[in-house]
């Protein structure tokens, strides 16, 4: 079972059952204790509802029995990805611009491995990010281990 295959079979049968303003976010196939999990991310503008989920996942569960690469016994879950969810497409950082981001890099950057602050923009080899101190910072993409919104209580 080639985890890739599945995946990139998952995403093709998730795609043309999506509502309009619905996207996409992850999906992953992953074994926890001795269990494997089918997870599918979605997302839209706005938030997200149980009732989203569910629709989705009735409507999948029957297009996924006709995958061969499914042999095994699985759970699935759709579900929104949360808050607090690493960005992991261009798509994530374009709707990220002008808010509040956390960024954590391999190494200390300007002395810190976490930096936060606005994003200002990005590109595939760079984001600039505004500091709480209104200091504009540019950090090359391939030093971030991880970035997500910024979470403020």
């Amino acid at each position: 079972m080639d985890k890739k295959i599945i995946i990139k079979q998952v995403t093709a049968l998730v795609t043309p059952l999506l509502e309009p303003k619905m996207e996409l976010v992850d999906v992953e196939w992953v074994k926890e204790y001795d269990s494997w999990f089918l997870k599918i991310f979605l997302d839209q503008e706005g938030t997200i509802s149980l009732d989203d989920c569910q629709r989705i996942s009735r409507k999948l569960n029957e297009e996924l029995d006709t995958l061969s690469s499914l042999e095994e016994a699985y759970f699935l879950e759709v579900s929104s990805p949360g808050l607090d969810r690493p960005f992991k497409t261009e798509r994530d950082f374009e709707r990220a611009i002008g808010k509040g981001v956390e960024a954590t890099f391999y190494k200390k950057m300007d002395g810190a491995k976490i930096h936060t602050g606005i994003l200002e923009s990005a590109t595939a080899e760079a984001i600039v990010l505004r500091s709480d101190e209104d200091k504009l910072q540019t950090f090359e993409r391939k030093l971030i281990a991880k970035i997500h919104y910024r979470i403020e209580f």
